[in-house]
């Protein structure tokens, strides 16, 4: 099975405003001690592309991942 998974430049592009203001809420996702997981866990993003990947995932389509799969 083939799984598209888009460069970070295009996690970015998904998302609506100028990118200093994507920066600030990555930032403000990163330290939102009140998520379902740590985002900044190193165990679970090892790459800022993971990062954005969970970003972008929970911005655009309310979703988290666990470490497994991704949550409602």
């Amino acid at each position: 099975m083939c799984v598209w998974l888009p460069r970070q430049d295009q996690l970015q592009e998904m998302l609506d405003g100028e990118p200093w203001d994507k920066l600030c809420r990555l930032y403000d996702f990163g330290n939102n001690s009140q998520d379902n997981f740590n985002c900044v866990n190193s165990e679970i993003f090892q790459t800022l592309e993971q990062l954005w990947l969970a970003f972008v995932m929970y911005e655009k389509y309310g979703k988290t991942w666990n470490g497994n799969e991704w949550l409602t």
